[in-house]
């Protein structure tokens, strides 16, 4: 989980290597589908822990934008912002007070990242400078909004809402192939983790971490 102060300091480093290669930089915009799987963790509800809690597999769609920077075209940032909806369904678990069911509680999460990007070119050509074949790496942090829907796990009263916003961190790995000079597809696999904390009620307290790996594909418009 990334500090305030981290946050701040890669926005200002972000900002500086923008206003240096932004007027001739390599811009893109890309748009992308795929799936979102989250691992189990436990949940916080004040003094009660409820241990190996399964969450949903979900569809996920984003899009991003950035640029490749001009001197160091190996170099790029970009911004996005996903969607996904990690649902805890109906299950037993285990409790710290013994064992314990939840019902359904409805999860949407939309994260947005600020992200490095480096790439590495194969099979350059007259026609593709940069390489045919891109794959890339990223990382940044990411400001997850997450909204929880309950049915009668907390409260009472039953069936309450309450959205959260917490910094957390991605990063991942992916690779581009250039369809044409201003067109390419891409899959990629990406890390995202962010611990929210929601108040149901007037005492309960519920936390937990929410650790995603995402398997996208897309298509990536470049000028």
């Amino acid at each position: 989980m990334l500090g305030r102060r981290t946050l701040i300091a890669l926005v200002m480093l972000t900002g500086t290597l923008g206003l240096a290669g932004a007027a001739s930089a390599e811009w893109f915009a890309d748009l992308f589908v795929g799936g979102a799987f989250t691992e189990s963790h436990s949940i916080d509800r004040n003094a009660t822990k409820f241990s190996d809690v399964k969450f949903d597999t979900s569809g996920v769609v984003g899009a991003r934008g950035g640029y490749w920077l001009a001197d160091l075209d190996w170099a790029g940032l970009s911004f996005d912002i996903l969607h996904y909806r990690p649902d805890i369904s109906g299950q037993s678990v285990s409790a710290s007070a013994g064992s314990g069911q939840l019902t359904n509680t409805d999860l949407s999460v939309v994260a947005m990242s600020l992200d490095f990007m480096f790439r590495y070119p194969l099979l350059q050509t007259t026609e593709f400078p940069k390489g045919r074949l891109q794959p890339y790496v990223l990382f940044g942090p990411t400001v997850a909004y997450a909204n929880a829907s309950d049915t009668n796990n907390f409260g009472p009263p039953a069936n309450q809402s309450h959205a959260d916003t917490r910094v957390g961190f991605n990063g991942g790995t992916g690779v581009a192939w250039q369809l044409h000079r201003h067109v390419a597809v891409f899959g990629e696999y990406r890390y995202l983790q962010f611990s929210p904390h929601w108040g149901f009620g007037r005492v309960d307290r519920v936390s937990t971490e929410i650790t995603s790996h995402l398997f996208t594909t897309g298509v990536s418009f470049r000028f």
